[in-house]
């Protein structure tokens, strides 16, 4: 009978299927105090990713310029890539800790960032205005890029604006999930194993 008994919670164990809750985190990188983009020079933001867990699982991310415009109205572009590596000869941006400036003369249609993973290209709507966010949402392939480019902690994203634009802030938001065993899972599992030590001392 204790045989029995024993066999049956060992059954039970191991036909438990462990369920698990999502536990959702969410990360803000700021660019600092950067609110003027010029039109003669290229950008690169470092984010480092150190702090999101091995663990986790990236969800979505979202890129935003907040109150974002070009200085009048006109046809030229800015264009937002993703960089794993830092170009050379860039210089740290005056009260930030993360954005490099680098001098980039050409107008018109030209991307400093060149064969870049370009994620985006935008045109001011209205200009003069800057009540405007931006906010770009990446898709599959570009979180399989970013998710590429993090292997040593930290990526990059490339700004090059071909006229002179203002914002109020650029922000980065990772949103992450981890699995975690519910709560009724675990309470199964130890009445079981309970249960093996129980039986395991009467055999005695």
């Amino acid at each position: 009978m204790k045989r029995l008994l024993l066999v049956m919670v060992l059954a039970m164990l191991t036909s438990i299927t462990f369920s698990a809750t999502a536990m959702a985190t969410s990360y803000t990188f700021d660019a600092g105090n950067i609110t003027s983009l010029s039109h003669d020079s290229a950008y690169y933001w470092q984010i480092n990713t150190g702090v999101i867990g091995a663990n986790e699982t990236i969800e979505s991310a979202q890129l935003t310029f907040l109150n974002i415009g070009d200085w009048t109205t006109e046809s030229d572009s800015l264009y937002i890539n993703l960089e794993n590596s830092k170009p050379y000869n860039g210089s740290l941006v005056y009260g930030t800790n993360t954005m490099y400036q680098y001098n980039d003369y050409t107008s018109g249609f030209s991307n400093y960032f060149g064969d870049a993973d370009n994620i985006y290209v935008w045109h001011d709507p209205n200009g003069g205005v800057y009540t405007y966010d931006l906010t770009i949402d990446f898709n599959q392939a570009q979180l399989a890029t970013l998710l590429s480019y993090m292997d040593d902690d930290r990526f990059g994203i490339g700004i090059d604006p071909d006229c002179h634009y203002y914002t109020e802030d650029i922000k980065f938001v990772i949103n992450t999930t981890t699995s975690v065993p519910e709560p009724g899972t675990l309470l199964l599992l130890g009445s079981g194993l309970a249960g093996i030590g129980f039986f395991s001392r009467r055999r005695k």
